[in-house]
């Protein structure tokens, strides 16, 4: 079957393979705003109005009106800002020539990558009472370890989580993520085992390509996650190396009241963004590690949860926790030299300690244990913001967001954007990144950087009124905050960041804000 290609500049969009090329390489878009920029293309040098582009994207669901701004801004972030018009009241214009093809021989199948999936929470019809972040686990740590097989995208789990208890299309699934198969699984947890019916099916057609039933004791639920992985790979002809494969069986001795724990903490983290919850996850790890010291899960999130602390809620023993996770990270090292998270917990520490150069070796090292891992792709636009280099973190955040389109922690991703730019400069495509971050979570931060961005666009009283909702909390940090030393972050600090509140007489100059 003969499938119609678009060109134009340097792209080639494929819309029966979700794909936008520039000169052969894959370019990150998120999964609605591949979906706009169809819509435009195919209608190139016409007006389409919001109305219609809301119908084509969104369909029946009721969004605001800034969802669609913020695609149009990100797609003029991928192609530039002359690609895509603003005809006023009513919508946008694709303004750039187009040439269409038909592309003989390509299955009719909209999905790109050989390994393109999603895994669907699980369900546990019988869950005890309190218990139902159990199979939200048992769906992450597949997620997790699906993320390791190379030339792959595996979507978030955060993303995965924003359809739990959903009566689901998984045709509309499928090309909101850009995906072509889903997973799904059905727990029944009995008195000493555990179950999973688990199938694969193309997320186009609906059709079950494996299907299998696996079962583990309770007290083995991580060889349950590498079980499923490797039969899935069976299923999809993966050449997956021996070595990678026992990479993912887990070290740990696992006692169901550790793993309970675990579970508790990273369900009360999940969703939430607020010191009082993440000081109880913190709390739960910590009781965590205290029954298991040397399991490298236990030390590896005991310390990824200290840190977060000391970065967004520091206080007067910040010396004393980088100390301590230095040895926890350590010693989980030395147990397991191939652990993505292990890694990824180092870079973090060597963040705080300053040592930037180091923290981005060992995200890169993370990236490569942990290839589509949405927590390392976001933290290695945070680290190239911290080293001057807020141009290449646009690129990271956005491949975040292709990672992860409807995760819960979106607004952070949306804020890195906007920090990125606000960074160079750029304070109209930050505003908009911005303002949608602060639209799904009002957080201190993002208020006091769309601050600068309105200065920086001359909009004072705006730029006022946001700055007196920061309250003491956000100045508090700005005195505190471990982020970065590097000169080049320094300087774009003070003239883009900091500048134009200064400049406009909204803050009195003084030292270095975050």
């Amino acid at each position: 079957m003969a499938q119609v290609e678009f060109h134009f500049g340097e792209f080639q969009l494929q819309p029966f393979e979700r794909r936008l090329l520039r000169k052969g390489g894959d370019v990150a878009i998120t999964g609605r705003g591949f979906d706009v920029l169809c819509t435009l293309v195919r209608k190139a040098g016409e007006v389409v109005t919001k109305e219609e582009l809301h119908a084509a994207v969104w369909g029946s669901l009721v969004v605001e009106e800034a969802n669609l701004h913020v695609q149009v801004s990100l797609l003029r972030k991928a192609l530039g800002n002359d690609s895509i018009a603003t005809v006023p009241r009513l919508g946008y214009r694709f303004a750039w020539p187009v040439d269409s093809d038909l592309v003989p021989g390509r299955s009719a199948s909209r999905f790109s990558r050989p390994l393109s999936i999603v895994v669907l929470p699980f369900a546990e019809a019988r869950a005890p009472q309190g218990q139902e972040y159990f199979a939200d686990w048992v769906t992450d740590e597949i997620t997790t370890t699906l993320s390791k097989v190379p030339d792959s995208l595996i979507i978030s789990n955060w993303t995965a989580l924003a359809y739990k208890n959903q009566a689901l299309d998984l045709g509309t699934v499928a090309r909101d993520l850009g995906v072509r198969y889903v997973l799904q699984g059905q727990l029944d947890r009995g008195v000493q085992d555990l179950d999973l019916n688990a199938r694969l099916l193309d997320a186009e057609t609906g059709k079950v390509l494996w299907s299998d039933r696996i079962t583990v004791p309770l007290t083995d639920l991580r060889e349950l996650c590498h079980d499923v992985v490797e039969r899935l790979a069976g299923a999809l002809d993966l050449k997956l190396r021996q070595e990678e494969a026992e990479r993912s069986k887990p070290a740990d001795a696992e006692d169901p009241a550790f793993m309970d724990l675990v579970m508790r903490a990273r369900c009360v983290s999940y969703a939430n963004w607020s010191q009082r919850h993440y000081e109880e996850s913190a709390e739960l790890f910590e009781r965590a590690w205290r029954m298991a010291p040397d399991s490298v899960i236990a030390l590896c999130w005991h310390a990824e949860s200290r840190l977060i602390l000391n970065a967004c809620w520091p206080g007067p023993d910040g010396e004393r926790v980088l100390v301590e996770c230095e040895h926890d990270l350590q010693r989980a090292l030395a147990l397991d030299a191939y652990n993505g998270h292990v890694h990824h917990a180092l870079s973090v520490l060597r963040q705080q300690q300053y040592r930037l150069e180091e923290a981005l070796e060992f995200n890169q090292r993370a990236m490569e244990l942990w290839p589509s891992c949405v927590h390392t792709v976001a933290w290695r636009a945070a680290l190239r913001i911290y080293i001057g280099r807020s141009d290449l973190a646009i690129d990271d955040a956005l491949r975040a967001l292709s990672l992860s389109p409807r995760d819960p922690h979106q607004w952070a991703m949306y804020q890195r954007l906007g920090q990125a730019a606000v960074m160079l400069g750029d304070y109209e495509r930050a505003a908009p990144w911005l303002e949608h971050s602060r639209m799904l979570l009002p957080f201190w931060g993002t208020l006091l950087l769309l601050a600068a961005a309105r200065a920086g666009l001359g909009e004072i009283e705006s730029a006022r009124e946001l700055l007196a909702q920061v309250g003491d909390e956000g100045a508090e940090y700005m005195r505190r905050a471990r982020l970065s030393e590097h000169p080049a972050y320094l300087h774009q600090q003070e003239v883009n960041f900091v500048g134009p509140l200064v400049a406009n007489g909204l803050i009195p100059a003084a030292p270095s804000v975050v």
